[in-house]
């Protein structure tokens, strides 16, 4: 029977004294690599940029406009005055407060007048435009015959009525001591700067029931004329 030496029987001693160093160098490499690839993280994450906020625009407060103001001029409005030479007197629009009126004294009445240029209106057809001018004279009073009153401003070519004196006295043909006016409104007077005039006044007691006229003239300078004539109804006294 043959017999072996066991001591020289193949070993695998050497074998396994090669492979422990490179378990060890593949460890430590695996280590090192591990190692670099955590600093690498570490290192985005301490580099990597901040994320970019949407910040809102500052408001800009805006101060109101302030709009100028255009300051009022004090230039004085120019009126200008009609030539009532040239443009002539119509019929005046004549005007009062009551139709029958009371022969007693007390009640008072009223009585208004306007100036107008010559013209087609009215219920003479000789009445323009109301005519706001100076220098207009205005007068009021009662008679009981047009027709008489009449042919008195028509004698002589209007003579009466180119005289401004004579027209503060009785007219021909009017009622006497008729109308009693008012102090502050007399019976002869200067039309306002816009051609008016009012009359205040009482129908006197001696007065008579019946129908009657009421005279408005207007006369500027004696030059320009014209008058109307109301009907009126006065009755006796209460």
């Amino acid at each position: 029977m043959q017999q072996f030496d066991r001591n020289r029987q193949p070993t695998t001693d050497k074998t396994q004294g090669n492979t422990r160093p490179q378990a060890v160098i593949i460890t430590a490499l695996l280590l090192f690599a591990i190692t670099g690839l955590l600093s690498g993280f570490t290192f985005n994450a301490m580099n990597r940029p901040k994320k970019a906020t949407n910040t809102p625009p500052p408001v800009v407060k805006t101060s109101p406009t302030v709009k100028a103001t255009k300051a009022p001029s004090n230039t004085p409005t120019v009126r200008t005055t009609p030539d009532v030479g040239a443009t002539n007197l119509g019929c005046p629009d004549a005007k009062y407060s009551d139709y029958t009126q009371a022969a007693d004294g007390t009640t008072t009445y009223t009585a208004d007048i306007q100036a107008t240029g010559k013209g087609k209106k009215g219920p003479s057809n000789c009445s323009g435009d109301a005519l706001k001018a100076s220098g207009i004279t205005c007068k009021l009073w009662l008679t009981k015959d047009p027709d008489a009153t009449g042919t008195a401003l028509s004698k002589d070519n209007n003579a009466l009525l180119h005289n401004l004196n004579a027209l503060g006295q009785p007219i021909p043909g009017e009622e006497p001591n008729a109308l009693i006016f008012s102090s502050d409104t007399p019976s002869l007077q200067p039309c306002g700067n816009d051609g008016k005039a009012t009359w205040k006044y009482q129908v006197g007691t001696t007065v008579q029931p019946g129908t009657y006229y009421l005279y408005y003239l207007t006369d500027w300078k004696g030059q320009r004329f014209n008058w109307s004539v109301k009907a009126i109804q006065i009755k006796k006294a209460a």
